[in-house]
């Protein structure tokens, strides 16, 4: 089987999975991530943030960053352009979120920010112990991880979102260096 027909097979899988999650439990999951994600930045002097704005069933991060922006972290948030660009934003405020074509919100804002970061929120829709994650299929992460060697990657999700098996990879995937799913939290060691 080729990877990319295996990688949409088990996309396909994971995201029928979290669309199952009741939003009480969606909820609850997303404030236990909010909790370590807040620890985490604190304990590691963090400045500049970039992070997802969440889509569909995806974990809600806006507490979180909203908690950031009140510590005057810097927080950047994408915009997809085409295939597989996407501009990265300053975002100072939550409440001027706009859906663009594919239903995805985005910030208001046109403040481009072209600097490195201390963190990168990644999000996905499975992740494997070694830090690989398949996310929709777009490469948007990919190009973008692989421009960020420096900053600290952190996948973002459920607990349901962890596979049990090492995910298909090819030679472009970059892994992530840290899992916050929810009430977990996953260092990253290695293949």
């Amino acid at each position: 089987m080729d990877i990319p027909y295996l990688k949409n097979k088990i996309r396909k899988h994971y995201l029928s999975r979290r669309e199952k999650i009741p939003p009480f439990i969606r909820n609850k999951l997303s404030i236990a991530a909010a909790e370590h994600l807040k620890t985490f930045v604190l304990k590691n002097h963090t400045s500049t943030i970039h992070a997802f704005i969440p889509f569909r069933t995806e974990i809600d991060l806006i507490p979180f960053l909203k908690f950031c922006l009140g510590q005057k972290m810097t927080i950047v948030t994408p915009r997809v352009r085409r295939k597989p660009e996407m501009l990265h934003l300053v975002t100072s405020s939550f409440t001027d979120l706009k859906k663009n074509q594919m239903g995805i919100y985005e910030t208001s804002s046109n403040v481009i920010y072209t600097g490195k970061y201390d963190l990168i929120l990644v999000p996905g829709v499975v992740f494997d112990r070694s830090g690989y994650r398949i996310g929709y299929g777009g490469g948007y992460y990919d190009h973008f991880l692989a421009d960020q060697p420096d900053a600290l990657k952190v996948g973002v999700g459920f607990p349901l979102q962890l596979s049990t098996s090492s995910l298909p990879h090819e030679e472009h995937d970059i892994p992530v260096d840290y899992l916050i799913l929810g009430h977990k939290k996953i260092e990253i060691t290695g293949d």
